[in-house]
């Protein structure tokens, strides 16, 4: 199953999501803070983290990093009604921002996206292959063929 991890301060938010993803299926973690995320995301090591951006403790932009750090290919989507902080969220390792507020089709069209043969989930393996390939004509070859 696919777990999914809620970071945002506000309950209210917090249970619609969980609501949603539930009802598509999917495992459901939470935090209330940055901390508490990264703390979470060690424990659970979800495949897909939504993180609100202002979060009493560390922000979730702070967080993001430090998720980033325990696991690159992690698939963070940013959740936020400040969009003006958008870019700090990607430069921090988000995949993608959603601005509040977002319908749950999208929420979960966007995460399916990542998860699909041919969306995000295809990518990271194409990127980690980049990395663990020592030999750049292997590294041609294979991408070659995967279509790259």
């Amino acid at each position: 199953m696919i777990t999914i991890l809620i970071a945002d301060d506000n309950h209210d938010i917090r249970f619609a999501l969980k609501c949603i993803l539930a009802k598509n299926g999917f495992e459901v973690v939470e935090a209330t803070n940055g901390a508490e995320a990264v703390e979470i995301f060690l424990k659970f090591r979800p495949q897909i983290v939504l993180m609100d951006v202002e979060m009493p403790q560390m922000d979730g932009i702070e967080a993001t990093r430090r998720i980033m750090q325990i696991n690159p290919e992690t698939v963070i989507i940013g959740i936020t009604a400040h969009t003006d902080r958008k870019h700090d969220l990607l430069r921090a390792g988000a995949k993608d921002v959603l601005a509040k507020p977002f319908s749950g089709k999208v929420l979960v069209d966007l995460i399916r996206k990542y998860l699909s043969p041919g969306g995000g989930v295809l990518c990271l393996v194409r990127r980690i292959l980049r990395k663990s390939l020592m030999n750049p004509l292997q590294a041609f070859v294979f991408l070659t063929w995967m279509g790259e």
